[in-house]
């Protein structure tokens, strides 16, 4: 039985990054070297378009992190599903939360598969290990980098600060493609009673998903750019907090200012996108 489509998951995270690296290394060639941040630059928008496939590549990613923490019983999972999502868009807290979140569901999950089966493959804790480090990393040296463009306009983008992500990139994929295998040889009895018990898991924290939604909703409007990705996840984790509400007939106020939150971003990010794009077309016509 297939928990976690392994062609799906692998597939599309492989496309988003392939297509990122292409577009940021057209956007350094156009920019000499220089990521630019000024509307009248091209490579602007190249890099911004870039930036967007990598937005993509960890909305599938974070989906399987969803699915990874969801298998796994109460007992032996150091957090839920929905922390391990919303805590991930809490700026610089999140630099620490990689490591709990991705190296120690590794570590949760190999005490699980033994004791449910010996002989199930484990996973490589190193390599969620590096994974949870460069992530930090990139996330640190982005934000520098960030300030300085803020304060500059552009940053020249040295070989460190680029494979920094490239090479975190390599090791998501290596991990996913092996997660998705150890989840899908998991007994069918293990899979069954996950997809049958959403109630029931989520009951320890069923209010996670409206408190993500309310931290990727503020987000979204502070956040520029990106705030638009943050919003649609805003949107999907408040319309899941609210069909687990709506079973248990009671409403949750965190959802509620997350859809609010999450709509709002969306739609502001995604109307200045689309204006960016319309002045380019005419600029450039």
């Amino acid at each position: 039985m297939v928990y976690v489509n392994q062609r799906v998951y692998f597939g599309l995270y492989l496309v988003a990054v392939l297509l990122y690296i292409s577009f940021t290394i057209v956007a350094l060639i156009m920019g000499g070297g220089k990521v630019n941040f000024n509307f009248n630059e091209e490579s602007y928008y190249i890099d911004l378009i870039g930036s967007l496939f990598m937005g993509c590549g960890g909305i599938i990613f974070y989906m399987l992190i969803y699915k990874m923490w969801k298998i796994l019983p109460s007992n032996f999972a150091r957090t839920t599903p929905g922390k391990a999502i919303g805590f991930s868009f809490i700026p610089v807290f999140n630099f620490y939360w990689f490591f709990p979140v991705i190296w120690g569901w590794s570590k949760d999950y190999n005490r699980y598969s033994k004791s449910i089966q010996s002989d199930l493959p484990s996973i490589n804790e190193r390599l969620a290990l590096a994974i949870a480090l460069f992530s930090g990393v990139g996330g640190i040296v982005g934000m520098i980098a960030g300030m300085i463009a803020f304060h500059t306009g552009s940053y020249r983008l040295t070989t460190f600060v680029f494979f920094i992500p490239i090479l975190t990139s390599i090791f998501i994929s290596i991990f996913i493609f092996k997660v998705c295998k150890a989840l899908n040889m998991l007994p069918t009895e293990i899979i069954d009673s996950t997809r049958q018990s959403s109630l029931a898991t989520s009951n320890a924290g069923s209010r996670s998903f409206g408190i993500g939604s309310l931290i990727t909703g503020i987000l979204s409007i502070i956040i520029p750019y990106v705030g638009f990705i943050c919003g649609i996840v805003a949107i999907i984790l408040s319309l899941k907090q609210r069909k687990i509400k709506q079973r248990e007939f009671f409403h949750e106020s965190f959802s509620t200012a997350g859809l609010i939150t999450g709509i709002i971003g969306t739609a502001l990010w995604g109307i200045g996108i689309l204006i960016l794009l319309i002045i380019y077309i005419v600029y450039h016509s």
